[in-house]
């Protein structure tokens, strides 16, 4: 399949396409092409969009060889995705919900089920967004990882001390897993520096500030640890442990509206027993499942190659 990824620079939107992208390598042949996107202003999306409506061509501004399929995750490249589609006539797929107003122009969306979307023909429900995390074998009680955000435009407020409330209950277990606690650029200083203190006055528990993890730091933490602790605003943090197989702990916030994506998200989690809630962490700590395997990427792939793939 000769694929076109379009990339908008978000990170995150990006790694959510390489992951779909690295999961059909494994099921067929791939050539791929990347093209690089710049953020586009009020007036220039207006315009794209009327060209999209009215132009023959959709307007788009890209010469391809023979594509078969387009990838792209992020408001920012749908309209240079749907243009492409309309000139070259080929399936356009993302990893999120587009806007109303597009959605139908998609082939296939992928949507994490907290969305509330329904499922369609060009809507595939997931488990959350797909992540590059691969899965790997763990040693039981060894290692363990505790993840911290920061406050959001969901959440009602952001309590250091609850935090670290949380963080003191789960590494003062008397046990010999050893801890690393490591945060997020949302994290606030006070929350990081009480963090530092807590590790200092603990043999089993180092602390890295995000500033100090390189490229790929988090990754290889997943592949060591057997149980990683995820503050519940870091949605992708959580999938890609437990995509990693990592017995995966939920530590709650406080948030502004009780029916919001993250709280949906929780309760999917918990419920399906893919997760477990710190709270009833605290009553019962036998809670934990062995041996899931979950691993929404290779979902997406199959169901594209179901769809799409090029009979040799």
């Amino acid at each position: 399949m000769n694929i076109v990824i379009f990339q908008e620079g978000s990170p995150g939107h990006e790694k959510q396409s390489l992951a779909v992208l690295n999961e059909l390598e494994k099921l067929v042949d791939i050539q791929a092409r990347f093209i690089k996107l710049k953020r586009l202003s009020s007036l220039e999306k207006l315009r794209s969009l009327l060209h999209l409506y009215f132009y023959a061509d959709g307007g788009c501004r890209h010469v391809l060889n023979s594509p078969d399929l387009l990838l792209g995750t992020g408001t920012q490249t749908h309209l240079d995705i749907l243009a492409t589609k309309k000139k070259y006539r080929i399936p356009a797929v993302t990893c999120m919900a587009p806007d109303f107003f597009l959605r139908n122009r998609f082939d296939l969306c992928f949507v994490p089920r907290h969305d509330g979307l329904a499922e369609a023909d060009n809507i595939f429900l997931t488990d959350g967004p797909p992540v590059t995390t691969g899965f790997s074998q763990k040693i039981p009680g060894s290692k363990g990882l505790i993840l911290i955000g920061g406050p959001n435009a969901y959440s009602k407020g952001w309590e250091t001390d609850h935090i670290c409330s949380y963080v003191q209950a789960i590494t003062e277990k008397r046990d010999s897993t050893h801890w690393t606690v490591s945060t997020s650029p949302r994290t606030p200083g006070d929350t990081s520096a009480a963090l530092q203190k807590i590790a200092e006055a603990s043999p089993e528990v180092e602390f890295f500030h995000f500033r100090d993890t390189p490229a790929g730091w988090v990754e290889k933490k997943y592949e060591e640890s057997d149980i990683t602790w995820v503050t519940v605003d870091s949605m992708s943090m959580i999938y890609e442990a437990l995509t990693a197989g990592c017995k995966v702990g939920l530590l709650p916030l406080d948030w502004k509206k009780t029916d919001n994506k993250f709280k949906r998200s929780m309760n999917e989690l918990v419920g399906k027993g893919l997760a477990v809630d710190f709270r009833d962490w605290q009553t019962d700590k036998s809670l934990w499942r062995e041996g899931i395997r979950f691993n929404e990427a290779q979902r997406c792939a199959e169901e594209i190659v179901r769809r799409w793939s090029i009979k040799s």
